[in-house]
Parts: structure tokens; sequence; C-alpha cells
């Protein structure tokens, strides 16, 4: 073999196994960034979970002291009674009104009487200090940690899918978001107690096998394209046909999906396939 070809056939060989180590990193990038977004998901839900247990329990409780508003005002009953004594105590006596002894003498040996006022004042506040506690207010999921760690997960993962691309063509990296579908078929009943039914199972095996069949078939190397190439494949009728038809039908559907959207889940589920599939365009 001339040296010039056996040059060219190693160094043709190099470069296949160079492609092969790139998809096989895509890949695995992709994979592991999917399971984390998974994750992610099921912990923010874990979340909110959490969050409306702890609402659901003091609300429970508001409805308790609400029905049984005696029962709350007699764990403070010492309390009140000291005081009201202290009040009764320190009021001053109305203008021109003494007690016996100062009447008597100049020298009162009895406790000056409390005025109209300062009753009126102590009554008030131990009538608020018997009322139960206002409804109570419901946290924000902005406060919870899981919820947060959900958020940092979900940057992980999607950073991950987008270091994918750069490894694999597209054609392999994006129906390897059916794994976060496989790995959330695990993790939620794992995680969050739900039950997996025989249904979830063959839509599963059916995402699955539609996601092998086009990896498959996906090309094993795909063309290159400059800017002057995106922009005649973008300024195409074909293309820009695609584009008003989706567009408009995303409008209608955020409109329906406003007024009949209560009625029926395929105004929404829609609305998800048509934003997928421009964000996977």
């Amino acid at each position: 073999m001339p040296p010039t070809a056996h040059f060219l056939a190693s160094n043709g060989s190099a470069s296949d196994k160079l492609h092969e180590w790139s998809s096989f990193i895509g890949i695995v990038t992709a994979i592991v960034g999917n399971i984390l977004i998974s994750f992610a998901l099921n912990i923010q839900r874990y979340a909110h979970i959490r969050l409306g247990n702890e609402q659901h329990g003091k609300e429970e409780a508001y409805k308790r002291a609400r029905r049984h508003p005696k029962g709350y005002g007699t764990q403070q009953q010492g309390k009140i009674a000291e005081q009201r004594a202290n009040v009764n105590l320190n009021a001053p006596a109305e203008d021109g009104e003494l007690t016996e002894g100062e009447g008597r003498n100049g020298r009162g040996s009895f406790m000056p009487r409390p005025s109209l006022h300062s009753r009126s004042s102590s009554e008030s506040s131990i009538k608020q200090s018997e009322k139960p506690q206002e409804h109570p207010d419901r946290k924000s999921y902005l406060r919870s940690p899981y919820w947060w760690a959900g958020i940092v997960l979900m940057i992980v993962g999607e950073a991950g899918n987008f270091l994918a691309y750069g490894f694999a063509s597209a054609s392999i990296v994006s129906p390897l978001g059916v794994v976060a579908l496989v790995s959330n078929c695990i993790i939620a009943p794992c995680l969050l107690k739900e039950r997996f039914r025989q249904r979830d199972f063959w839509g599963v095996l059916v995402a699955v096998a539609g996601a092998v069949v086009v990896v498959l078939s996906a090309k094993n190397s795909e063309h290159k394209m400059g800017p002057k190439d995106i922009w005649d494949a973008i300024t195409r009728w074909e293309f820009e046909l695609y584009l008003g038809i989706t567009a408009a039908a995303i409008v209608v559907l955020m409109w329906a999906s406003g007024k009949y959207g209560e009625r029926s889940i395929v105004i929404d589920l829609g609305l998800v396939g048509l934003y997928g599939n421009r964000a996977g365009s």
C-alpha cells in the first residue's frame, strides 16, 4: 500500500473512532441529564405535596378552634384573670369621683374604682385574646428547600442535554428524552408512592419503541450547516408555511384553553405538543 493511501486509511479510521466516542459521550450525557430532570420534577412535586399537607393541617386546626371557641379560651383563663385584675388595680378613678374613704377623711382606705373607659378597654383586650387564630395563609413554594433543589437539578439536567448536542447529532439526542419518562415511572412510585398501572406500562413500551426506531434510523453522519445554509432553509416556503400553521394553531389553542380548558384536557395537551415541537425543531 502506498504511504499516502496508508496515511489516509489510518486517518479515516481515527476519525471514525473519534466520531463513535463523541456519539457515545453525547448519548450518555443526554441519558444522565434526562434522569436528573425526572428527579427534579418528582422532587418539586414532593415539595408541593408537602406544602399542601401542612396547609391542610393548619386549616383543620383552624376549623377546630372555630367550632370550640370556649375550649380555646379556657386554656388561657388564668392569664386573662390576672390581666383583668391588673387593669382594675391600675385604672384611675373618674374625674370628681372619690372613694368612700376619700370622701370621709381625705385618706382613702379603699381602692379606687375603675373608670368606664378602662373597663371597656380591658374587656376588649380580653375578648381579643380569646379569639382563635385567624385563617392561616398558604406558605409559598418559593420558601421550600425541596422546590429549589428540584430547580437546581433541572438546570443541571438541561445543561447536560445542551452539552449532548455538541457530541451527538440531534436525531439521536432528541429521542432520548424518553429516558425521562421511563425513569419517572420508577422514581414516582418510590418517592411519591404513586401507583404504576398497566396502561402506564404499555405507554412506556410504545414510547421506548418509538425512540429506538428513530435512533436506529438516524443518519450516522450529518452535514454541518453554516449560517448561509440555515438562512436558506428557513426562507423556503415549506418552512414558512409550517411555521405559520403552527403559530396559528398555538394562538387558537391558547384562546380555547382559557374558555374551554376546564372541559377537556385535549386543548392543553395540544399546546404542550406544539410548544414541545417548536423547542425540538
